[in-house]
Protein backbone atom coordinates (compact mmCIF):
# COMPACT_ATOMS: atom_id res chain seq x y z
CA UNK A 1 0.00 0.00 0.00
CA UNK A 2 2.49 2.19 1.32
CA UNK A 3 4.74 1.41 -2.66
CA UNK A 4 1.88 2.74 -4.28
CA UNK A 5 1.58 5.86 -2.66
CA UNK A 6 5.22 6.78 -3.21
CA UNK A 7 5.00 5.70 -6.57
CA UNK A 8 2.22 7.75 -7.48
CA UNK A 9 3.35 11.15 -5.75
CA UNK A 10 6.93 10.45 -7.45
CA UNK A 11 5.24 10.38 -10.60
CA UNK A 12 2.89 13.34 -10.09
CA UNK A 13 6.38 15.55 -9.09
CA UNK A 14 7.87 14.66 -12.35
CA UNK A 15 4.98 15.46 -14.03
CA UNK A 16 4.99 18.86 -12.48
CA UNK A 17 8.64 18.79 -13.10
CA UNK A 18 8.78 18.31 -17.13
CA UNK A 19 5.08 20.53 -17.59
CA UNK A 20 7.73 23.26 -15.80
CA UNK A 21 10.65 22.65 -17.73
CA UNK A 22 8.32 22.82 -21.05
CA UNK A 23 6.85 26.04 -20.18
CA UNK A 24 10.34 27.73 -19.10
CA UNK A 25 11.94 26.55 -22.85
CA UNK A 26 8.34 27.64 -24.27
CA UNK A 27 8.96 31.04 -22.44
CA UNK A 28 12.30 31.33 -23.96
CA UNK A 29 10.83 31.22 -27.74
CA UNK A 30 8.05 34.17 -27.11
CA UNK A 31 9.56 37.44 -28.41
CA UNK A 32 9.46 40.25 -26.21
CA UNK A 33 6.89 42.48 -27.68
CA UNK A 34 7.50 45.39 -29.04
CA UNK A 35 11.17 44.31 -30.74
CA UNK A 36 11.80 44.37 -34.22
CA UNK A 37 13.60 40.63 -34.96
CA UNK A 38 14.09 41.42 -38.47
CA UNK A 39 16.01 44.46 -37.49
CA UNK A 40 17.81 42.74 -34.52
CA UNK A 41 18.98 39.94 -37.25
CA UNK A 42 20.22 42.60 -39.69
CA UNK A 43 22.37 44.16 -37.05
CA UNK A 44 23.53 40.99 -35.51
CA UNK A 45 26.09 41.30 -38.57
CA UNK A 46 27.32 44.94 -37.51
CA UNK A 47 27.99 43.99 -34.20
CA UNK A 48 29.65 41.28 -32.72
CA UNK A 49 28.27 41.56 -29.17
CA UNK A 50 25.09 40.12 -30.45
CA UNK A 51 27.01 37.08 -31.93
CA UNK A 52 28.70 36.44 -28.14
CA UNK A 53 25.37 36.82 -26.59
CA UNK A 54 23.86 34.54 -29.00
CA UNK A 55 26.37 32.27 -28.16
CA UNK A 56 26.10 32.49 -24.11
CA UNK A 57 22.25 31.95 -24.46
CA UNK A 58 21.25 29.93 -27.73
CA UNK A 59 18.67 31.24 -30.67
CA UNK A 60 16.01 32.53 -27.82
CA UNK A 61 17.94 35.72 -27.44
CA UNK A 62 15.32 37.51 -27.24
CA UNK A 63 12.48 35.16 -25.60
CA UNK A 64 9.98 36.64 -22.17
CA UNK A 65 11.89 34.21 -20.35
CA UNK A 66 15.51 34.60 -21.32
CA UNK A 67 16.59 35.86 -18.18
CA UNK A 68 15.96 32.85 -16.63
CA UNK A 69 16.90 32.75 -13.26
CA UNK A 70 19.85 35.48 -13.41
CA UNK A 71 17.39 38.00 -11.47
CA UNK A 72 16.67 36.08 -8.62
CA UNK A 73 20.59 34.53 -7.99
CA UNK A 74 21.35 38.16 -7.83
CA UNK A 75 18.53 39.54 -5.63
CA UNK A 76 19.45 37.04 -3.45
CA UNK A 77 23.24 37.91 -3.31
CA UNK A 78 22.11 41.12 -2.86
CA UNK A 79 20.29 40.24 0.26
CA UNK A 80 22.99 38.00 1.59
CA UNK A 81 25.36 41.33 1.44
CA UNK A 82 23.19 43.82 2.75
CA UNK A 83 21.96 41.50 5.91
CA UNK A 84 25.26 42.56 7.51
CA UNK A 85 24.97 46.16 6.95
CA UNK A 86 21.05 46.45 8.07
CA UNK A 87 20.36 45.26 11.94
CA UNK A 88 16.72 44.78 11.36
CA UNK A 89 17.35 42.10 8.14
CA UNK A 90 20.57 40.67 10.71
CA UNK A 91 17.82 40.43 13.52
CA UNK A 92 14.84 38.47 10.91
CA UNK A 93 17.26 35.98 9.81
CA UNK A 94 19.17 35.44 13.44
CA UNK A 95 16.45 35.70 15.71
CA UNK A 96 13.35 35.07 14.06
CA UNK A 97 13.55 31.78 13.14
CA UNK A 98 11.01 30.70 10.20
CA UNK A 99 9.49 33.17 10.38
CA UNK A 100 12.47 35.90 9.45
CA UNK A 101 13.19 33.85 6.57
CA UNK A 102 10.01 33.70 5.17
CA UNK A 103 9.82 37.58 5.24
CA UNK A 104 13.79 37.11 3.94
CA UNK A 105 12.66 35.44 1.71
CA UNK A 106 9.99 37.39 0.41
CA UNK A 107 12.41 40.59 0.36
CA UNK A 108 14.40 38.71 -2.22
CA UNK A 109 11.50 37.97 -4.53
CA UNK A 110 10.39 41.62 -4.33
CA UNK A 111 13.88 42.49 -4.79
CA UNK A 112 13.60 39.70 -7.73
CA UNK A 113 10.68 41.82 -9.84
CA UNK A 114 13.13 45.06 -9.39
CA UNK A 115 15.95 43.84 -10.72
CA UNK A 116 14.30 41.62 -13.63
CA UNK A 117 13.05 45.33 -14.83
CA UNK A 118 16.30 46.61 -14.27
CA UNK A 119 17.93 43.74 -16.82
CA UNK A 120 15.50 44.26 -19.14
CA UNK A 121 15.00 47.49 -19.49
CA UNK A 122 18.85 47.67 -19.76
CA UNK A 123 18.87 45.05 -22.66
CA UNK A 124 16.05 47.20 -24.41
CA UNK A 125 18.18 50.15 -24.26
CA UNK A 126 21.89 48.67 -25.57
CA UNK A 127 19.16 47.14 -28.33
CA UNK A 128 18.16 50.82 -29.23
CA UNK A 129 21.21 52.13 -29.62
Amino acid sequence: MEQSTTRSLLKGKILKILTLLLLVRLGLYIPVPGVELDILTQGQTSNPMFGFAKTLVGNSFLGIGSLGILPYINASIIIQLLTPLFPNLERLQKEEGELGRQQISRYTRYLTCIWAIVLSSAIAFFLIK
